[in-house]
């Protein structure tokens, strides 16, 4: 059975577009996403919360969504934000929630871009490769905790890494929301 050029396209899109808003992010948003913009704007953020509760809430988990999403700069400061905006608690679980929902939208980018062909190539290999594939299939859970609560994994890694494997969705949601907290 043959591709069209257009299907590998369109199932391309989803990480053409991560990459490019990514890199677009990273050159211009660096300035904005800091911890002196937080500190320039407390006082207005805080007044704006304290009016539109709702509104804050649901714009701070979405802001968080697309700077995990986008793997823009900026995590640290927002995760501050969520904690002087909604206290340590409501903060936390914020921060939490939309970091699972970014990191769940880019690894559903990369697996529907590379992650059947990528897989089927490792599953297919010789030698180390496809042994280190057998094992990290029959230890997936083990695997994914352990990408989440190492810290020389690069979250951006970590969230890319088991889409190129063939983790199911529900686990990867499941450990990253665990694993992160």
């Amino acid at each position: 059975m043959t591709q069209n050029p257009k299907s590998g396209w369109a199932r391309r899109l989803p990480l053409l577009i991560v990459l490019a808003v990514a890199a677009i992010g990273a050159i211009t948003l660096k300035d904005y996403l800091s911890f002196e913009t937080l500190r320039d704007n407390r006082e207005m953020l805080l007044a704006f919360r304290d009016d539109h509760l709702v509104a804050t809430v649901v714009s701070f988990v979405l802001a968080y969504v697309l700077i995990v999403t986008f793997s823009l700069p900026g995590a640290l400061p927002a995760t501050l934000t969520g904690g002087f905006l909604f206290g340590t608690l409501g903060g936390s679980f914020l921060s939490v929630a939309g970091a699972t929902a970014g990191a769940t939208l880019i690894f559903l980018a990369v697996k529907a871009g590379l992650g059947d062909r990528l897989e089927q190539r490792l599953d297919e290999s010789p030698g180390k490769v496809g042994k280190i594939k057998k094992g990290l299939d029959e230890n997936q859970w083990s695997m994914l905790f352990l990408m989440r609560l190492v810290p020389i994994v690069p979250f951006f890694v970590a969230n890319l890494v088991p889409a190129f494997l063939a983790v199911p969705v529900h686990r990867y949601v499941i450990s990253t929301f665990v694993g992160i907290i």
